[in-house]
C-alpha cells in the first residue's frame, strides 16, 4: 500500500506546474507536517480535478468514503483500506472502483515513502522514494463525495485514493514485506498524467496508462528515520531526509553488510 508521501509543494509551484489551474487556497503548508503524510489521519490535502469550469485544486481527504459507508460507524470501520485503489480493479466491472472510473484526480507529492523488511533488524526500515529529474510530480488517483453532509458545515467532503500497481524491480526490494508487498504507486511521465486528469481521455487510453511501468532508473530512493514516532529525528531534519542505519545492506545484498545511503541518488 501506498500510505504516506511527501508534499512539500508551495501554492506557487503548483501554479508553475499546472500552468492553467485555477486556485482560490490561499493557505501554504507547513514544512515539517508536509514533509509526511499519512493517509490513516485522513488529514486534508490538495486534489487537482476536472471541475465545472476547467482543472481546479480541491482540499480533500485522504481515503475514499463510499457511496455505501452511509454511517459513521461504517465510514469508521471500511475507509482505511480505500486509501489505495489497484489499478487491475479499474477493468473489473465489478468493483467499486469501476464505478467511480471516470472521478479520475492528480495527487500533487514530492516523495513517498514505503518499509524494507532486513534480516537482522527488528524493524522495517523505512525508505523515501521520489522521482530522480522531477523535484514535484502528481500520482493518478480517484476521489469521491461522502454521502454524509458534515456535521459542522453542512457540505458533502471530498475524499481520494491512490492508485497502485505491481512494483518494478527496484521497490520489490523495498517494499518487500506484509498483506500488500510488491506494490508502488503508479508513477507516471507528466504527458499522461496530463492524460489521466483529462475527461476526453478514451477508457482505452486510460487502460494503457494504468499498465505503465516507471523504470528503476528514473527512481532514486534513500532510507530515513524511524516515521510513526513522536519523537523528533537525532540529527534534527526533515522526516525525507537521508539517514544512515548501521549495518544496513545495500537493496538486493542482504548478508554482504555495509551502509546503505541512497540509491540513484545523483
Amino acid at each position: 500500500m501506498c500510505t504516506a508521501l511527501s508534499h512539500k509543494t508551495k501554492i506557487t509551484e503548483l501554479i508553475d506546474y499546472f500552468p492553467f489551474l485555477q486556485v482560490d487556497l490561499l493557505q501554504e503548508f507547513d514544512e515539517e507536517r508536509a514533509s509526511y503524510r499519512l493517509a490513516f489521519e485522513h488529514s486534508e490535502q490538495p486534489v487537482i480535478i476536472s471541475g465545472d469550469s476547467g482543472y481546479e485544486v480541491r482540499l480533500f481527504e485522504w481515503g475514499v468514503i463510499s457511496n455505501y459507508m452511509n454511517t459513521p460507524e461504517s465510514i469508521k470501520k471500511n475507509r482505511a483500506w480505500m486509501c489505495n485503489a489497484r489499478a487491475e480493479k479499474l477493468a473489473d466491472s465489478k468493483s467499486y472502483w469501476h464505478k467511480i472510473k471516470t472521478q479520475r484526480c492528480l495527487v500533487p507529492a514530492t516523495g513517498i515513502y514505503e518499509h524494507r523488511r532486513v534480516k537482522g533488524f527488528k524493524n522495517k526500515i523505512p525508505y523515501y522514494v521520489s522521482l530522480k529529474n522531477r523535484e514535484m510530480f502528481c500520482l493518478p488517483g480517484l476521489y469521491n463525495y461522502s454521502s454524509i453532509p458534515d456535521k459542522d458545515t453542512g457540505e458533502l467532503t471530498g475524499t481520494f485514493s491512490i492508485i497502485t500497481r505491481a512494483a518494478n524491480p527496484l521497490m520489490q526490494l523495498i517494499h518487500n514485506d506484509g498483506e500488500n508487498k510488491f506494490r508502488m504507486p503508479l508513477f507516471l511521465p507528466k504527458e499522461m498524467e496530463m492524460e489521466w486528469i483529462d475527461p476526453n481521455t478514451p477508457w482505452e487510453r486510460i487502460l494503457e496508462i494504468l499498465s505503465f511501468e516507471i523504470a528503476d532508473e528514473e527512481l532514486q530512493a534513500w532510507p530515513v528515520y524511524t516515521l510513526n514516532t513522536p519523537k523528533p529525528r537525532p540529527d534534527g531534519l526533515l522526516k525525507n531526509k537521508p539517514f544512515q542505519w548501521p549495518g544496513l545492506p545495500q537493496l538486493g545484498e542482504e548478508g554482504r553488510g555495509g551502509l546503505q545511503q541512497s540509491l540513484f541518488l545523483t
